[in-house]
């Protein structure tokens, strides 16, 4: 908990490897501390270790910080087994994020992007179910195009003959 503001790179890197092995660690200890500890290093900034911590508690409760964690470059692979491990308990989560562009709709960030993308892409994967096509179905129309490659999968799986034709128009 220590707040520590490290100007060498290579000092702060070596403490970041620090809290991850500590993280995973604790981890071992499957106790409601420990959780909550956990919870409480996943924000702001994301370790590598907390998120692969908290995915072995493969709890619901952690599925915002999972989502937010798709957001970092290095956490990202983390986030997405700890998402894949709770499968269709992240289902609508997961739609959620997808549909959630940050800061706005007009001006979303890279990050948010990535998030959303992978956010549909974990949905194909894990197998979207018809309940959520709804609440996908208006990203047929998003203008980037990893998110249109991510929708239209989905929409050949869950979609009417008309969002089918739709995506494939996108994708063309």
């Amino acid at each position: 908990t220590w707040e520590k503001n490290i100007a060498d790179p290579a000092v702060r890197m070596a403490e970041e490897a620090v809290e991850n092995a500590a993280a995973r660690e604790l981890a071992r200890w499957r106790t409601r501390d420990v959780l909550e500890t956990l919870l409480s290093f996943a924000l702001p900034n994301p370790r590598t270790g907390v998120i692969e911590a908290l995915g072995q508690f493969a709890c619901s409760e952690a599925i915002p910080y999972f989502l937010h964690a798709l957001e970092d470059d290095v956490c990202q692979a983390a986030a997405e087994n700890a998402l894949r491990t709770l499968g269709r308990r992240a289902e609508l989560a997961l739609a959620g994020a997808a549909r959630t562009a940050l800061p706005s709709d007009d001006e979303e960030r890279p990050s948010s992007v990535r998030r959303r993308t992978k956010a549909l892409e974990l949905l194909a994967e894990l197998g979207a179910s018809g309940e959520t096509w709804p609440i996908l179905k208006p990203l047929l129309a998003d203008v980037d195009p990893g998110i249109a490659a991510a929708i239209s999968r989905i929409a050949a799986m869950l979609g009417d003959r008309q969002d089918k034709v739709t995506a494939v128009d996108r994708l063309l």
